[in-house]
This record gives structure tokens, sequence and C-alpha cells, in this order.
């Protein structure tokens, strides 16, 4: 009975995460870019402002790091960070103070990046698939918050089935997208890209 009281709590705060994740912002850079974090709250508490980075370890145990004081990371001006040369290791989200304020994604060298706005449609190309022939089984993930648990496709909910197609083994169809469908996919556990979706000009609503 506590394991179970314990996994309803975990999926709680998880549902919680998703939707931090959601409404912050997402900077998406591939490797040796330079970027700019900065607070969500403005103006931020005068004086130094602390900036961590979440970690996880390898029991799941979650903790803040420092990036105030490193050779790449500097906070040149109040509420906003600075990160040079940017590597794969500075994905993860960021802290100003003890406000959530950005989620960093750092993108291998040739890794896709699909960036496109709500309600669009967008097609996901399989690089797995590529050249096998017409029936083969493909299974279709995205991980949508740095260290959050994989999302599988397509979904059962009639709604999803409205949105969600893999037609052929190769691509996977996103019809009328959503900011909650962003993250990084996967297909039979291979890389296929990073869809970003933004808010459309106009559009209203929080996803």
């Amino acid at each position: 009975m506590k394991q179970e009281c314990l996994w309803v709590l975990l999926a709680v705060l998880q549902l919680s995460r998703c939707k931090e994740c959601r409404e912050i912002p997402h900077l998406v850079v591939h490797e040796g870019a330079r970027v700019q974090l900065h607070c969500a709250e403005a103006p931020c508490a005068p004086g130094v402002v602390p900036w961590t980075k979440e970690e996880r370890g390898d029991q799941g145990t979650v903790r803040r790091v420092s990036v105030n004081a490193t050779d790449r990371h500097n906070s040149p001006a109040r509420c906003s960070l600075t990160v040079q040369n940017t590597e794969e290791s500075d994905s993860g989200l960021y802290y100003c103070g003890q406000q959530l304020a950005a989620q960093l994604v750092v993108l291998l060298p040739g890794t896709r990046r699909y960036n496109i706005s709500t309600q669009d449609d967008v097609t996901l190309a399989c690089p797995w698939a590529a050249g096998r022939p017409a029936g083969t089984r493909v299974s279709w993930r995205r991980r949508r918050c740095e260290g959050d648990n994989s999302y599988h496709f397509p979904r059962r909910s009639a709604t999803a089935k409205q949105r969600f197609f893999s037609e052929t083994p190769a691509e996977l169809l996103i019809r009328n997208a959503t900011r909650a469908d962003s993250g990084m996919y996967f297909c039979n556990g291979t890389v296929v890209g990073y869809l970003n979706v933004t808010r459309a000009s106009g559009a209203s609503g929080s996803i």
C-alpha cells in the first residue's frame, strides 16, 4: 500500500513538473552556441542572483548545482545568465534564485530541429526505418522535459488518434500541434530530432 501511494505521489509530481516545463521558455541550440537565460520574474530581487541547474543522480535523485562561477557560465547583469560555447551537458532546467527560469536543450551536431507554430502540422522522419521493408514495426517516443519519462505514440485516446498518425514505418504525422508536443523524438531508440512548438501569433491558451 505504501509503495502504491509513493507511485501515485511521483506521478502527481511528474504531472506538475511537465506543466512547469510547458510554461517556461525553451531554448534549443546546437553545441557551440552562446545563449542567455533570463529570470522568469521581472524585476528580480536586487543584488547577486544565484543561478543553479538541476541535475539528476544515478538513482533518480535530484539536486541543484551552482552555475554562477565557471569558465563558461557568467552572470554579467542582474537577472540573466550567459552560457558560452554550449555543450550537451548544459541541457537541463535552470533556476534563477528559487524560480524555474528556463529549459536549455543543447543538441549534438547533426541533430535535426523542427521549428513550427501551434496548430501547424509536421511530419517527422525516422532514420532507423529508411530502406527497411514495408510493415516494419516502429515504436515512437517523445521526451519532453530533461529527466522526464518518455511518452509513447500513437496514443490510444480518441483525441490522440485524431492528431498522431504513423501511416508508414518511416514517418510520424502530428496534426494541429500544441506546445505540449515539444520535445526530443525517438524511433526505435534512434534520435529523430527536437520538435520546438511555439505559440502562433495571436493564439491564446498556455499550450
